[in-house]
């Protein structure tokens, strides 16, 4: 993937911070947790963000019973 043609959004950028943070799959739930205390979001707000990622391919997904778990598509060094 070419980050050089994706723009992703400051409140985006928060949640990838958070999935390269963890360094392994990581829940939904997981991600809520790791913004709940820096910003005043909703689930659903974060949620939307996911899936604006998901869309643009910055992140994928494996499922796992009932559970997704998320991953980067790109290490964070290649962003920057």
């Amino acid at each position: 993937m070419n980050s050089s043609k994706i723009n992703i959004s400051e409140s985006e950028w928060a949640v990838m911070e958070v999935i390269w943070n963890a360094d392994r799959t990581i829940t939904s739930q997981e991600i809520i947790t790791g913004l709940i205390t820096d910003y005043s979001w909703s689930d659903g707000t974060i949620k939307t963000l996911i899936n604006r990622l998901l869309k643009k391919r910055v992140i994928g997904f494996e499922k796992l019973d009932r559970r997704y778990l998320y991953y980067a598509n790109l290490e964070k060094e290649k962003w920057v």
